[in-house]
């Protein structure tokens, strides 16, 4: 999960004649991370990174590239694969 931290300012103001002190309120709220089938290295996109991966899985039999969670990794992996893929930015 990705905190994120949003400040309030001011909180509280308090005045005098000679200063002024600001209190500052800081929030964090935590937001759960999509889960994507397609996401192998877990850095919550679907990149190049995740198709070399999957690439080692084809056919080799290793559960990680069952992404359709059928007991094999086949074409409809790679399909689920790159309806998925995004690009990460790249």
């Amino acid at each position: 999960m990705l905190p994120i931290t949003t400040t309030t300012l001011p909180a509280t103001t308090t005045s005098t004649t000679t200063s002024t002190t600001i209190k500052l309120v800081t929030t964090t709220t935590t937001f759960p991370m999509k889960i994507i089938p397609s996401d192998l290295d877990g850095n919550g996109c679907v990149g190049m990174d995740d198709v070399y991966m999957f690439e080692g899985y084809f056919g080799a039999g290793n559960i990680n590239g069952d992404l359709d969670k059928d007991g094999d990794v086949d074409y409809d992996d790679f399909f689920l694969l790159s309806y998925q893929y995004d690009g990460c930015g790249e």
